[in-house]
């Protein structure tokens, strides 16, 4: 009898772990000058940011044309007193304008309708007016970036003051060694929406107690910079 050899053929599957690719909203990107990365997201939300800059300064271009020049005229033809003292009376009567003249019987005071004289008898108590000015400071600390071809700054402002501040922006220049100036820009806060004449709107206003963030792209053109310099700026839209 003749016996047939058996053959056992082992199949031998190796698997290979597929290789996870990244989807492009979370891809590094090396910066060339160092071992710092950033992703792609930063890069778009940098666009973003230059795009709403870009934005705001239309706006602002546009409502400093659409205010009636007529109220510049009324201003020069009229001229409006300084009112620095608030005087309130035992009948409850509050007088603003600006002591003229004193003395242990009486005061007169410029109002915006004319001089008038008060009986010290009269009086409860004089204050001074506090004028209506906005007050924009850095909150906290800014926060700088570095990159090959640029610097970054991150940061908020907030008004301290009593009186809204319109179109809010910050400035940043950058500086060699020897103070010379190498590149600035500016960037609009991210602040309250407000409604202008001619039926503009912007989001770069700051009422008074309110903050907003900024984010500035500055170049560095290829130059070491040795420091920098920081500077709020801001329009008076009525």
């Amino acid at each position: 009898m003749k016996i047939q050899p058996l053959v056992y053929l082992f199949v031998i599957t190796v698997s290979t772990a597929a290789a996870q690719v990244p989807p492009a909203s979370d891809a590094l990107y090396k910066d060339t000058g160092g071992d710092r990365y950033y992703t792609v997201d930063e890069e778009i939300l940098q666009l973003k940011n230059e795009l709403r800059a870009l934005k705001e300064e239309v706006l602002m271009y546009k409502a400093e044309v659409n205010m009636p020049k007529i109220r510049n005229e009324i201003r020069e033809m009229v001229t409006v007193p300084d009112l620095a003292h608030q005087i309130i009376l035992k009948n409850g009567t509050i007088v603003l304008g600006t002591i003229l003249e004193e003395n242990l019987y009486e005061i007169k005071v410029q109002t915006l309708i004319g001089i008038i004289t008060l009986q010290r008898e009269q009086i409860k108590n004089i204050e001074p007016i506090k004028k209506q000015v906005p007050m924009l400071e850095f909150d906290g600390p800014v926060r700088e970036m570095t990159y090959t071809d640029k610097k970054v700054f991150l940061g908020k402002v907030t008004n301290n003051g009593n009186q809204r501040a319109d179109f809010v922006r910050v400035v940043f220049r950058l500086y060699d060694e020897v103070a010379n100036l190498i590149s600035a820009d500016s960037s609009f806060v991210l602040g309250n929406d407000m409604k202008y004449p001619g039926g503009i709107y912007s989001s770069s206003s700051l009422l008074p107690g309110n903050s907003g963030n900024f984010q500035c792209s500055v170049p560095t053109l290829d130059k070491k910079v040795s420091y920098y310099t920081s500077e709020i700026k801001y329009s008076n839209i009525e």
